[in-house]
């Protein structure tokens, strides 16, 4: 798979799990995410005190807006990835790439 298809991977799967999300935003309760509608989330009673809190925020920040924001940017640095060889372009953005590719292998759960 190319960095390009790598990257458009990745922003595909983020869309499509994004879609089948209820909707957002997503708010904290005790030990609870609840989502704008009211179905909960996640439920984090098992952890304990802050832990709880913690967790409980991190998943809310990372509601399917924000998936949906990192899937265009995903989108825009394959668009931008490749000049018409399919080599990236300068050093800094070479950086950038890489960054971008890192975070869609993450997302694809693995290296590809």
């Amino acid at each position: 798979m190319s960095p390009s298809e790598t990257l458009r991977a990745a922003a595909t799967k983020i869309r499509e799990t994004a879609a089948l999300q209820p909707p957002w935003p997503w708010r904290v309760t005790e030990d609870q995410v609840i989502a704008n509608d009211g179905i909960e989330i996640a439920d984090v009673f098992a952890l304990s005190g802050q832990q709880t809190r913690n967790t409980a925020g991190w998943i809310t920040m990372w509601h399917p807006g924000v998936a949906l924001l990192v899937a265009d940017l995903l989108d825009e640095a394959a668009d931008d990835m490749a000049t018409g060889d399919g080599s990236l372009t300068d050093a800094h953005l070479e950086h950038l790439y890489q960054a971008d590719l890192a975070l869609a292998r993450a997302i694809n759960g693995g290296s590809e």
